[in-house]
């Protein structure tokens, strides 16, 4: 009976758990936040946003927003997939960086994770 109820709380805390946590955050990261108030029309520039920082505030520094875009998948400059749609994600940052002033003044917001 112990063994039974051991394989239980290890299923419960080592798959389950860990699982819906990261259910929850990539729907949140991937979703909610690039497209949280923005503007809903059609495809444009105005449609989501570039996430650069975590808390509101300024934006990060070089370094703290490549540590932020390894932990969102290099989806923080998610908004070149509406953009470009047929471009591939691993793509995103070399587009974003050659033409980032220009999409700044086409309308594209920045946004925070929290």
């Amino acid at each position: 009976m112990l063994s039974n109820h051991f394989g239980f709380h290890c299923v419960l805390y080592g798959i389950l758990i860990p699982q819906r946590l990261a259910v929850g955050f990539l729907g949140y990261a991937f979703d909610y936040v690039p497209h949280n108030k923005a503007k809903q029309i059609g495809i444009g520039y105005q449609t989501t946003h570039r996430i650069s920082r975590i808390f509101g505030g300024e934006a990060l520094s070089i370094v703290k927003q490549q540590i932020l875009s390894i932990v969102l998948a290099r989806q923080d400059a998610h908004v070149i997939h509406h953009l470009y749609p047929q471009l591939p994600f691993y793509k995103y940052h070399a587009v974003w960086n050659k033409h980032e002033k220009e999409f700044y003044k086409l309308g594209v917001d920045q946004t925070s994770m929290f």
